[in-house]
């Protein structure tokens, strides 16, 4: 007979960049009273879009996992607004990538977790995101 072969899977992932969206995704839920809804969405790679120039390392590809953060106002017709996307390689956590989609902002080979929480706090503190959330409650 022959035993499991897999490796025990941690599920805690609470400082991965997909576990950070998820619980920023709670907290979004809990203090709008589910008015305005977070979704985290996985496609590859190649749902990514970075800006395009001569200097970009960002080659997205279907090798890639991408998380799209979108936010959803029920009130007002389920109207739908990405707000982060992020790309990295699916077998590491670090580095990736972070896009702030509402003010069109890159964050590149972001590192660490810390650093990742301080360009997402950038991204969803932002005036647009900020005005826009009062808009959609």
């Amino acid at each position: 007979m022959c035993k499991n072969l897999w490796p025990e899977i941690k599920m805690n992932f609470e400082d991965s960049p997909k576990g950070i969206l998820l619980k920023q995704i709670e907290y979004l839920n809990n203090n709008t009273q589910e008015r305005i809804w977070g979704e985290l969405v996985l496609t590859n790679g190649t749902d990514y879009e970075t800006k395009k120039s001569l200097k970009n390392d960002i080659i997205p590809s279907v090798e890639d996992v991408c998380y799209k953060l979108y936010i959803t106002a029920r009130a007002k017709g389920n109207v739908r607004f990405l707000l982060v996307s992020v790309l990295q390689e699916p077998t590491k956590t670090y580095p990736c990538h972070l896009k702030d989609e509402i003010n069109d902002i890159e964050y590149k080979d972001i590192e660490n977790s810390t650093d990742f929480i301080k360009n997402l706090e950038t991204a969803l503190r932002s005036g647009k995101v900020t005005t826009l959330l009062a808009n959609l409650i």
